[in-house]
């Protein structure tokens, strides 16, 4: 484990101090020098026979010293960390309702612009892509709509399609 506050040595050192056996007797009793035990005891790891028989030397199960791993603060930030995730979750999901919302928002702005159904649905697939090369797209869209409503003979037909296309048209910046 790689949880700065856990370390197996000073489970071991504790319970030493709690039974009151100094490191050179426990070290005797192991049948270490002292300076073996110390190195082992500053290890990150420990060799699992040598924790049985410290186990059975200081009279304490050697569930003692593994449950004391899961006793660290490793496990309270994992709590706080699923309560972090719990709540960017919620955050996520209020921002997913917030862009569907823009999204029918939108739509209802194509939906409004009294185009074409057929001028609708390539206005909503355009905006639908979002490519790079979107506003491209609708700029195109845009002059053949135009060129269409030049085509009209009639002079106050042309003048009124070309009025409602500049006003379809000042809707689309907020579309994109």
């Amino acid at each position: 484990m790689d949880d700065k506050n856990f370390h197996i040595g000073n489970v071991i050192n504790d319970k030493l101090k709690e039974r009151r056996i100094s490191k050179r007797e426990f070290a005797q009793m192991l049948g270490y020098s002292e300076t073996g035990l110390y190195k082992v005891l500053k290890n990150d790891s420990i060799d699992t026979k040598l924790l049985l028989k410290m186990a059975e030397v200081l009279r304490t199960p050697v569930s003692y010293f593994l449950n004391s791993a899961f006793l660290t603060s490793d496990y309270i930030s994992y709590d706080e960390n699923a309560s972090r995730i719990a709540s960017e979750l919620e955050n996520l999901k209020v921002r997913i309702r917030e862009l569907e919302s823009q999204n029918e928002e939108k739509q209802q702005i194509i939906n409004g612009l009294s185009l074409s159904q057929a001028d609708t649905r390539e206005l909503y697939k355009i905006y639908k892509s979002k490519s790079d090369q979107t506003e491209k797209l609708v700029v195109d869209f845009c002059r053949e709509l135009y060129t269409k409503a030049l085509l009209i003979e009639n002079k106050d037909e042309r003048e009124a399609e070309i009025k409602r296309l500049m006003r379809i048209f000042s809707f689309l910046p907020e579309l994109f």
